[in-house]
């Protein structure tokens, strides 16, 4: 980084003119590299929110040979069962999105029980306190049972992506 750069850097406005500029030329910013992952588990389920409201579904999930013949109590079923589908891809996104943030609710009681218990939490003036606690809550078994229930989100969520990729469209 050159000393010019290095110096208008230190100013945000900065940095958001440069991410601005270059979301307007190549379509993304730098930001969407730092993290692929967390830009895709966060706007996928936006993506797929704003496509539910379009009235549409797949071809492929319509049994009768000719769309015209399709009735409106199919449409609406065909269209629920979407929708249905759309939901069960956003959640495991939103999963990933937990797990990419590291959010768990064991954690989040520990800390909540912690500062109950002694206060302020400073792990280097209460290690003992702290690893006490984290035995008796269980917190690490708990945050692993967390994690392998998220895990299983995303996991189906990725086979409905897979399977209906090319239907992602309005």
């Amino acid at each position: 980084m050159n000393t010019l750069h290095r110096f208008f850097y230190r100013f945000s406005w900065f940095r958001e003119t440069k991410w601005a500029y270059q979301r307007v030329c190549r379509g993304y910013d730098d930001r969407v590299i730092w993290g692929i992952d967390s830009y895709l588990a966060h706007y996928i389920p936006i993506w797929l929110n704003e496509l539910k409201k379009k009235e549409q579904f797949p071809t492929s999930m319509n049994t009768e040979p000719d769309m015209s013949e399709t009735t409106d109590e199919q449409w609406n079923e065909y269209k629920k069962k979407w929708n249905s589908i759309l939901d069960e891809i956003s959640d495991g996104f939103v999963a990933a999105e937990d797990l990419i943030e590291g959010d768990s609710p064991a954690w989040d009681y520990y800390y909540e029980e912690f500062q109950k218990r002694y206060g302020v939490f400073d792990i280097f003036k209460n290690r003992k306190e702290h690893d006490e606690l984290l035995d008796e809550l269980g917190t690490f078994k708990s945050q692993e049972e967390e994690t392998k229930v998220l895990m299983e989100r995303f996991s189906k969520s990725m086979d409905l992506l897979k399977t209906h990729f090319f239907s992602l469209w309005s």
